[in-house]
């Protein structure tokens, strides 16, 4: 797998994982809002009497997936941590902040994953885009020989 697309995986991953909780919340509130029978007499029946254990079904099997992709996610990190550590400091800043984010807090005050676009690095280290560009094939050119290197001796 090519460098870049490696790199991309995360933010991928974290992508899918923010969806993954947004549908666990509306099944949530579905089997929140739908009251069981608990016997009595009824006039009329409305709806699926299992909604509500339908609902904590889907809650339960979509956070065993949410689960899964945070496993991912964790080894995906670890390995590409471990390989951009060895970048000299200007390349391993553009990487991380490029492809895999700096917590941030949003306008509510919810922590959140901000990537950081070449321009904007760019403008922090009042440089140019070309610049920046270019730092980005040196760092992605490096990054690609490490994970030869790597496969090269068998390692993950």
């Amino acid at each position: 797998m090519d460098a870049e697309k490696y790199l991309r995986q995360i933010r991928t991953e974290e992508e899918k994982i923010r969806r993954k909780k947004e549908e666990k919340d509306r099944w949530e509130t579905i089997a929140a809002s739908t009251t069981s029978d608990m016997g009595g007499e009824r006039v009329q029946s409305s709806g699926n009497p299992q909604k509500m254990a339908d609902a904590v079904i889907r809650c339960v099997e979509i956070q065993m997936e949410i689960d899964a992709s945070i496993r991912k996610l964790l080894e995906i990190d670890r390995v590409v941590s471990g390989i951009i550590k060895n970048l000299p400091a200007i390349e391993h800043d553009l990487i991380y902040k490029h492809y895999i984010g700096m917590v941030e807090k949003d306008e509510k005050g919810n922590t959140k994953i901000a990537y950081l676009s070449l321009r904007d690095i760019a403008v922090q280290y009042n440089k140019s885009y070309p610049w920046a560009t270019a730092v980005h094939r040196r760092a992605l050119k490096k990054v690609q020989d490490m994970m030869d290197q790597k496969e090269k001796d068998g390692e993950k």
